[in-house]
C-alpha cells in the first residue's frame, strides 16, 4: 500500500510539471535542465553579498542599506542593488523612538549669546562645538547626560552622566572635553548650546572664559539651531539606549562610555563623512 502511495503522488507530480511546462509553452526536458542547471556567476555574486549582507546586519542590527553598501564596497556592490537584496531579504535597520521630554529650561532674565553658528560651516577640528543635555531611564528614574561633540570631526569630544541637569554636569562634560582634546588657550574656538539655564549660568560662562573658548546660542524655542546635537541624541537613542535596560547607574555610565568613546567614534560611519567613521576620517586628515 505505501508503494503505491508513493506512486499515485510521483505520477501526480508529474502531471502537475506537464501542465505547468504547456502554460508555460516550455518543454518538459528544458524545465528539468533549468531545475538542475548549476547557479550562474552572477547569482554566486548576489548569494554571496546577500551573505556578507546579513553578516554585517547580524553584528550591528541599526545598520540599513546604506551603511551595509559602504560596508561592502571592497565587493563594488551597486547602492541600488544592496537595496533591492535588502528588501528581497528582509534586512532592515532595528531601531525605535520614544518621547523625549525637556531637559533645560531657559531664564528670561539672563542675557544670552547670540548665536555665531548659523550657515557656517567648520573646516577644521576643535573650531565649533555643539552641547546639550538629554534624559537616560536607570531602573524607575531619570539620569542626564550632557555631551560636547566637535562638528567638524562628528564626534563627541566629551560627556559627564549625573543624577540632575544641573550646571555642574555640562561644567564637567567641557571639563572633560578640554582635557581630552589638549585644548590650548588662543585657539579660535565657538561653543553652541540652547538658551538652558546649565549654559546660561555664572560658573558655565566664567568656564569658557577662562579657557578663551566664545560662547554661542541658539534663539530661544528654536531647537533647530542645535540640530547637529538633535540629531546626535536621536541616534543614540534609537540606535543604541532605546534596546537597553539599564539598572544602575554603574552600568548605564559604562555601556554609555562604550557607545560615545569606542562603538560611535571607531565603528560607526558617518553620511556626512562619506561613510567613513570619525576614526578613519581623522586618519585622512594626518595622512
Amino acid at each position: 500500500m505505501k508503494y503505491e502511495s508513493i506512486k499515485r503522488a510521483s505520477r501526480r507530480k508529474e502531471q502537475n510539471v506537464i501542465e505547468l511546462c504547456q502554460t508555460l509553452k516550455v518543454s518538459a526536458s528544458g524545465y528539468y535542465g533549468w531545475l538542475n542547471r548549476e547557479p550562474s556567476e552572477q547569482q554566486k555574486r548576489r548569494e554571496a553579498v546577500v551573505e556578507e549582507m546579513k553578516a554585517i546586519h547580524k553584528s550591528d542590527p541599526i545598520f540599513g542599506a546604506r551603511k551595509i553598501h559602504a560596508a561592502l564596497r571592497e565587493n563594488k556592490a551597486g547602492l541600488s542593488m544592496v537595496f533591492k537584496l535588502a528588501r528581497a531579504n528582509g534586512i532592515k535597520a532595528k531601531i525605535t523612538s520614544k518621547y523625549k521630554p525637556i531637559t533645560t529650561k531657559s531664564d528670561p532674565k539672563v542675557k544670552a549669546f547670540p548665536n555665531l553658528i548659523f550657515g557656517i560651516i567648520p573646516t577644521r577640528r576643535n573650531e565649533i562645538w555643539v552641547s546639550d543635555i538629554t534624559y537616560i531611564k536607570v531602573g524607575h528614574k531619570w539620569k542626564y547626560l550632557a555631551v560636547v561633540y566637535d562638528l567638524f570631526l562628528k564626534k563627541p569630544v566629551g560627556w559627564a552622566f549625573g543624577h540632575s541637569p544641573s550646571g555642574e554636569l555640562v561644567c564637567q562634560a567641557l571639563k572633560n572635553a578640554i582635557r581630552n582634546t589638549s585644548l590650548k588657550k588662543g585657539v579660535s574656538l565657538i561653543h553652541h548650546s540652547d538658551q538652558g539655564s546649565q549654559y546660561t549660568s555664572n560658573a558655565f560662562k566664567e568656564l569658557l572664559t577662562e579657557h578663551g573658548i566664545t560662547g554661542s546660542m541658539s534663539k530661544r524655542g528654536c531647537p533647530y539651531d542645535n540640530a547637529a546635537m538633535e540629531s546626535f541624541f536621536q541616534k543614540l537613542k534609537v540606535e543604541h539606549v532605546n534596546f537597553k535596560r539599564y539598572l544602575s547607574f554603574e552600568q548605564a555610565n559604562n555601556d554609555l562610555k562604550y557607545y560615545l568613546e569606542i562603538y560611535y567614534y571607531y565603528f560607526r560611519p558617518h553620511a556626512s563623512l562619506n561613510y567613513l567613521t570619525p576614526f578613519k576620517f581623522e586618519q585622512t586628515l594626518s595622512a
